[in-house]
């Protein structure tokens, strides 16, 4: 059975994410990611989720209310791309997974911003080693294939896995 690739991203994030890490939902769109991740990283855990509207915010903040996952998770208002500061956790513990969904499961498949490749490659510092790196895409931005040729084969393993709408690619620091 072909995996769809919402299913197929959170059965990475199941064997990736352990209680007690920092994880970041960099393009959150309507929380999906978000919530699957705060109920992996348990009570110690924290999910960073950055919104790029006050709206989906506060929806993603009264979803998680709802499901009683509110104090695994800090909701930005505000682009991880063009966020100013690192938050402070990340000068104790480095992130065990960042995912960059600019898809259609997300509902963000056009919400790619300019500067999307400054954000990824930030995100990719704050990876521990082993941490993972997942990026989806309904379509493929031209830049997109020179960005990870560019990442030295040294520090950064990487796979995609492509379904009929939407292309994942996972870069693993090493």
């Amino acid at each position: 059975m072909i995996l769809n690739s919402n299913t197929f991203c959170h059965q990475m994030i199941e064997d990736q994410v352990q209680v007690g890490d920092l994880v970041i939902d960099a393009t959150t769109g309507n929380g999906n990611n978000t919530r699957f991740l705060a109920s992996r990283v348990g009570s110690e855990g924290i999910v960073f989720s950055y919104h790029q509207s006050q709206q989906a915010a506060n929806d993603t903040a009264a979803s998680l209310l709802l499901t009683g996952l509110n104090e695994r998770v800090i909701v930005y208002n505000s682009s991880f791309a063009s966020q100013a500061q690192v938050p402070e956790h990340f000068k104790k513990q480095r992130a065990s997974l960042a995912i960059f969904d600019y898809s259609s499961d997300a509902d963000n498949q056009n919400q790619l911003e300019i500067n999307y490749l400054n954000g990824i490659q930030r995100a990719l510092n704050l990876l521990k080693h082993q941490g993972l790196l997942l990026v989806k895409f309904n379509t493929v931005p031209n830049d997109w294939e020179a960005f990870i040729d560019s990442l030295f084969a040294e520090d950064y393993q990487q796979a995609r896995y492509q379904t009929n709408e939407i292309t994942t690619f996972l870069i693993e620091r090493i």
